[in-house]
């Protein structure tokens, strides 16, 4: 794939189009001290505009791309007769690879807007639209010599000319265009009514049929409202089901946070994301209601909300692949967030500020408050917390993993819940545990019914998505708590799942001879060779989790070098002596691959291959592709081993077919 361009929008530096592989945080200075610069040239400290560039980066890029349009309302102005260096070199910053080189480029040289919040292009339509804090929204042509930008609509205007002489402006947040809008002309803003009965609405407009488009006089149609306050939030997109989904703020100042407990409170609709249907009606409103929303059976709930406990989620994306939803939530003293959001699901303001507590008095709402995004830390035992306890997880599952490795062909179920209490039961009763996305996700899958098949299908695959969720809902299957359509459902989507580590927790729940047909610890050879392998297939399992070569062995250099080269190998034997080599590593052992067990002096012992040894010091590379180096005076004793680090068994837990397409990959290589 050739160079995406990614689009964003800054109020005082610029509409940038870059590209990414993988989900970023851009940065911008942002001291109101700094000059305003463009390409290294200083603007100047005048009224602050928008041009328009590129932010490119020359290389490839994942078929899955995250767009997003960020707005930045500080100035880069400076005091007369400062100076500062241009600005020459990448200032975006992200993970897990370190920064590519981006350049800035002017993408529209003629076009310049003022404080804009909100950016759409309407697709098939031929325009940009831009969106303006004064409520006046623009488009252009997406053509590079664009000259102008035509006026859509002014809201301040349009809502002054039917106010009956009153002064009334807007404050426009937010701007998506219907995803039919080449046949509908449908846009949708949310903005501030400044006026009588202040506000905050959601509406649609009609526009003109041809570009350059206008708002129809009159068209507007006012589809939601809720009260104004210092929270506002204001984004709105589009969902892949096709709904609108809208943000929320908690519609107070920074202090005192939230003192009603209005986030957690879901008779209104502060601090939350809504989803409704804005293709169809109910009665009078010009929406309905998903029938699948979380809170639709609730009568202390108001049934648009489809997840809540938000300060102020100023934006949010949605994963156009998996229709995940990432939101930006603007904390209050301590944090920034950044939440997925599932239906139902609560993030906490304002009883917590991400992972700290800020009024622990407020009634909470539902559903369990979870965290925002982290990483887990699994480890061998976690007290009071099975679930990142590896212990538990290999007694869990079959297959790959599986403890005891040997002589254990099933799970018991009974001792899997008791190793679970035993571990839940180390918990200091003095800590404080906190709930996490995995845990909140189980427990609305446990009030799921049987015939909430959409419902129930989301969540799992949310818990599938990791193992230690994964190892939520097999222990929740375990119990018995989940409805038998909702188990059902989960045990065939666990099956489908591309990793080992998952599938494995699952298949204790599937009949024996409906299991996969697995080589085990012992089988013919023939019944691999007897079989046609396919390279593109064995090259997945090569890559993948399922075969773990990929852990130790490098492809032509490429790739760790714990073991030999497996082009190497594939040249110096038959496929019926390679086959036999991964099955017995220890057999024949290349001199250069001998293991050494080295002891120090203080007791330390390491196991690995020498890959320098000198009057000071020997250095062994470890399984996991480490050095250790130890200095000769600290060595007691270093013996060679006359077993492989290669494990066997390598081949048990892939079926004789998949084991047959392995071997025709490295073969392959030759």
């Amino acid at each position: 794939m050739g160079s995406y361009r990614l689009t964003l929008l800054a109020t005082a530096g610029a509409v940038m189009r870059g590209s990414d592989t993988a989900r970023r945080d851009v940065g911008f200075p942002s001291s109101n001290q700094r000059p305003r610069l463009l390409n290294g040239k200083r603007l100047g400290t005048g009224r602050p505009r928008t041009s328009l560039v590129r932010l490119v980066k020359r290389n490839n890029v994942s078929r899955s791309c995250l767009a997003m349009s960020v707005t930045i309302l500080s100035m880069f102005s400076s005091p007369a007769g400062a100076t500062q260096p241009p600005w020459t070199s990448s200032r975006v910053h992200g993970s897990p690879e370190p920064p590519a080189p981006f350049r800035l480029e002017e993408a529209y040289p003629h076009l310049r807007f003022e404080n804009t919040t909100c950016l759409d292009e309407a697709i098939g339509g031929g325009r940009i639209f831009v969106g303006e804090l004064s409520g006046r929204v623009y488009s252009f042509s997406p053509n590079n010599d664009a000259m102008q930008a035509d006026l859509v609509v002014d809201l301040s205007d349009m809502l002054s000319s039917s106010a009956e002489g009153q002064a009334v402006t807007a404050t426009l947040f937010g701007m998506q265009l219907d995803p039919q809008f080449v046949t509908n002309r449908f846009i949708y803003l949310v903005y501030v009514f400044n006026g009588p009965d202040a506000h905050t609405r959601l509406s649609r407009l009609t526009l003109t049929d041809s570009a350059p488009y206008l708002a129809v006089t009159g068209s507007e149609e006012i589809i939601l409202t809720w009260p104004t306050g210092g929270h506002n939030a204001g984004c709105l997109r589009f969902g892949n089901d096709g709904y609108l989904y809208v943000s929320t703020g908690d519609g107070v100042g920074p202090n005192p946070p939230d003192p009603k407990g209005n986030a957690q409170n879901l008779s209104n609709l502060f601090g939350c994301l809504l989803r409704i249907d804005v293709h169809s009606r109910d009665g009078q409103r010009g929406y309905s209601i998903p029938p699948d929303n979380p809170f639709v059976d609730r009568d202390d709930c108001l049934p648009e909300i489809w997840s809540y406990g938000f300060r102020n989620p100023w934006r949010f994306s949605v994963d156009r692949e998996t229709g995940q939803v990432w939101v930006g939530d603007n904390g209050w003293e301590t944090w920034e967030l950044i939440h997925h959001a599932i239906a139902g699901s609560n993030h906490g303001w304002p009883i917590m500020e991400g992972r700290k507590s800020v009024l622990a008095h407020i009634v909470p709402g539902p559903t369990p408050i979870i965290p925002p995004v982290k990483m887990a830390d699994p480890r061998i035992l976690v007290p009071g917390e099975p679930f990142r306890s590896t212990l538990f997880y290999r007694l869990a599952k079959l297959g790959t993993g599986r403890m005891p490795y040997i002589g254990s062909t099933e799970v018991d179920g009974q001792a899997v819940l008791l190793v679970h209490d035993w571990i839940r039961s180390l918990k200091d009763d003095s800590e404080t545990s906190q709930n996490t996305d995995d845990q909140s996700t189980i427990e609305m899958l446990s009030q799921a019914k049987n015939g909430e098949a959409r419902r129930g299908d989301e969540l799992a695959k949310r818990l599938l998505a990791t193992t230690e969720g994964a190892l939520l809902l097999s222990h929740r299957i375990h119990t018995g708590s989940l409805a038998p359509e909702i188990r059902d459902r989960a045990i065939q989507l666990s099956q489908e799942s591309p990793t080992t580590d998952v599938r494995g927790l699952f298949e204790a729940f599937i009949p024996e001879s409906l299991r996969r047909a697995r080589l085990g610890p012992s089988f013919d050879p023939q019944e691999v060779l007897s079989l046609t392998g396919d390279v593109a297939r064995g090259q997945l399992i090569f890559t993948s989790d399922t075969s773990r070569c990929r852990a130790c062995h490098p492809v032509a250099g490429e790739g760790p070098s714990v073991g030999p080269d497996v082009k190497n190998l594939a040249k110096e034997y038959s496929v019926a002596e390679l086959l036999r080599q991964i099955v017995q590593p220890s057999e024949k052992i290349d001199p250069k691959y001998f293991p050494h067990t080295l002891v120090t002096a203080t007791g330390q012992i390491f196991t690995g291959l020498i890959v320098e040894q000198t009057d000071s010091p020997v250095t062994l590379r470890m399984a996991d592709g480490k050095s250790v180096p130890v200095a000769a005076d600290e060595i007691d004793e270093l013996e060679k081993q006359d077993r492989s680090l290669m494990p066997e068994m390598l081949l048990a837990d892939l079926t004789a077919q998949e084991a047959a397409d392995l071997l025709a990959y490295l073969m392959s290589l030759r």
